[in-house]
């Protein structure tokens, strides 16, 4: 698993070579869920408010999310994200 983000709280990981679709694994505390990174799918467990914050957060920076996804299929070591409206 790779953190690839923190934000409010939440712990926003892409793992190596998951199977698709592009999906992010999102946890705060016991609670965690996945969003697909195109249909915004959720499986899982997460408050609605946690939803909206991943929903944005995945707006704010989609086309780097899709990067992320395609080096750890391959993968290749992916980094933290450098976006300003996180923690």
């Amino acid at each position: 698993m790779a953190e690839i983000f923190t934000i409010q709280g939440l712990s926003i990981s892409i793992y190596p070579l998951d199977a698709g679709p592009a999906h992010l694994h999102v946890r705060r505390g016991n609670d965690e869920f996945v969003m697909t990174l195109d249909g915004r799918e959720v499986e899982g467990r997460g408050t609605f408010e946690d939803i909206s914050v991943v929903n944005d957060f995945i707006d704010s920076c989609d086309e780097d999310l899709h990067e992320l996804w395609q080096c750890a299929q391959r993968g290749e070591k992916i980094t933290r994200l450098n976006v300003k409206n996180g923690e």
